[in-house]
């Protein structure tokens, strides 16, 4: 029996994923037996083909003006022999192309890059083997469009089924800040509208529930809401080894100043260590935090330590040999992190630094047995303290939760569930 073409329309996927990225890599396993798959993404390398067939999988890759020159500046920053006049040219010119791109954004009608959405088309039309299901996967929207505009002009006999996980129209991260959020909301929820009239089906996580319970309520027989699918185990061929007689904790994942701010999380950390002096705390970011965590490591040299970015075994192979995992809560709560999810999968004690009281993270760990949340607020740093001190003495060195036990709490979260509910989809 001939399969079926599914095509994704993405961002960010191989090598080098997003958190969508990664969620549909997670789910593909569970798709290749039943479906030909083809995935169109962004090109985030200047070496990347065009065009790559990997595990079954036909990737192809896309990239607009602002992509390529960024691209071409990473390369040559990473190839230039530590020369420091071309290192300050190349961070000038890259700053000018942020520039530019923020007020293209902030000055258009929608917050929409027009040129992707053509450039996902023309990829669309180039594909010679029929499509029969197009996924387009949110964030970015432009794939929505992308998809929707394809259809109506180039076949409208294939079903469009997004994908939402990160937050449109009710997004401050997306549209750089609250006010050109607020001014453009009303068009953006035209234009999302448009994609729940359009659409055959809609796939999306939690986050996206209330935001379709009050605007569009007429239209929720067509969606089907899902956990985000991360949940797998940890499986890693790099090996940390962790002093045994340490307590160590460990954080993974991006931080930055204005959202996930690690002022206050390694402020407390480094005075519970003053009471649980084997404590070490080790991080594995990305992001602009460095002379944050310099800071502290100063202050606590041997026992903050930076390790930087790492590839994602590396990340896996830290949370698996880690006492302890550190959570920073994002200002934006719009949205799910997928991270605590993967911590979860570890079945490791979580401690989880939140900012708001209305943060999703907080719902979630309350079904996580070894979990302790904490608000990242002054007046409740003693409190906070005290309470993470007794949590390290109850929870260090005890068993960790059973993954299927994990598993069986969250199974919506799991790539097995996701997958059914699109395969289902695929065929009413």
């Amino acid at each position: 029996m001939k399969k079926k073409h599914l095509v994704f329309v993405l961002g960010t996927f191989y090598p080098s994923h997003s958190a969508n990225g990664l969620c549909i890599q997670k789910i593909i396993p569970s798709l290749i037996k039943k479906y030909k798959i083809t995935l169109i993404c962004f090109k985030t390398e200047k070496h990347l083909p065009t065009i790559e067939e990997k595990d079954d999988l036909t990737i192809i890759r896309i990239e607009d003006w602002e992509m390529k020159k960024r691209n071409s500046i990473k390369y040559n920053l990473q190839n230039n022999n530590n020369n420091k006049l071309v290192d300050i040219y190349n961070l000038m010119l890259l700053r000018a192309i942020q520039i530019q791109k923020y007020l293209k954004m902030i000055l258009a009608k929608q917050t929409i890059n027009k040129i992707v959405v053509e450039k996902y088309i023309n990829e669309l039309r180039k594909i010679e083997t029929p499509i029969d299901v197009l996924v387009p996967v949110c964030f970015p929207f432009e794939s929505i469009i992308a998809t929707l505009k394809y259809k109506k002009a180039h076949n409208e006999s294939v079903k469009v089924i997004p994908y939402l996980f990160d937050k449109y129209s009710a997004s401050e991260t997306a549209h750089r800040n609250v006010w050109n959020k607020k001014i453009k909301m009303n068009n953006h929820l035209k234009l999302e509208k448009k994609m729940l009239e359009k659409s055959n089906y809609i796939l999306c996580s939690m986050d996206w529930e209330p935001h379709f319970k009050q605007y569009f309520m007429e239209y929720m027989d067509k969606v089907e809401v899902t956990d985000i699918p991360v949940l797998v185990p940890l499986i890693s061929q790099a090996s940390i080894n962790y002093d045994n007689d340490k307590i160590n904790f460990a954080y993974t994942g991006a931080l930055n100043k204005k959202n996930r701010n690690p002022k206050y999380t390694l402020e407390i950390i480094s005075r519970c260590m003053e009471k649980e002096p084997e404590c070490i705390f080790h991080i594995y970011t990305s992001g602009d935090c460095d002379s944050i965590i310099h800071h502290y490591s100063k202050m606590k040299p041997g026992q903050i330590i930076n390790h930087g970015s790492v590839p994602v075994e590396v990340a896996h192979s830290a949370i698996k040999n880690a006492d302890f995992l550190i959570s920073v809560g994002n200002k934006d709560i719009t949205q799910t992190p997928s991270k605590i999810y993967e911590y979860m999968a570890s079945g490791k004690p979580i401690v989880h630094f939140y900012q708001s009281i209305e943060d999703p993270v907080i719902s979630i760990l309350a079904q996580y047995s070894k979990s302790c949340c904490v608000k990242q607020s002054e007046m409740h740093s003693k409190e906070n303290i005290k309470t993470i001190v007794e949590f390290i003495t109850i929870n260090y060195n005890t068993p960790v939760i059973p993954f299927e036990e994990v598993k069986k709490q969250f199974f919506k979260a799991t790539p097995e569930y996701s997958s059914e509910i699109l395969n289902r989809a695929i065929n009413i």
